[in-house]
């Protein structure tokens, strides 16, 4: 329904990556983007706690692609990722990614 509701609004471009001005006009709502250093302490576990799943750019581990995914939660110190490229479909610590986020990008409610 979403990847639907994303194909009739123009949210993706053809190469299937989300236009986050597109979104922006599909749903109505502001996106935040934001590079790793306009980060502020704790935002990220902050916009967590607040029911808010930021999507964060990481690079892959063998192949340094970048690459996004969505932080699902925090669990002992450790963001947990649901990652689209990931065939078991389980969630996966951001650890696996080397903990580092290059960019963020949320809804702002």
């Amino acid at each position: 329904t979403l990847n639907s509701f994303f194909s009739q609004n123009n949210v993706y471009d053809s190469e299937g990556n989300i236009q986050w001005t597109a979104l922006e006009n599909a749903i109505g709502k502001n996106v935040v983007l934001k590079d790793a250093s306009e980060l502020e302490n704790n935002e990220i576990q902050k916009l967590i706690e607040s029911g808010c799943f930021p999507v964060v750019m990481v690079k892959m581990p063998k192949s340094g692609n970048l690459h996004f995914v969505l932080i699902v939660s925090c669990k002992d110190g450790d963001f947990i990722c649901m990652d689209p490229m990931n065939k078991d479909l389980k969630p996966v610590p951001l650890s696996y990614f080397n903990n580092t986020i290059y960019s963020v990008r949320y809804i702002q409610n």
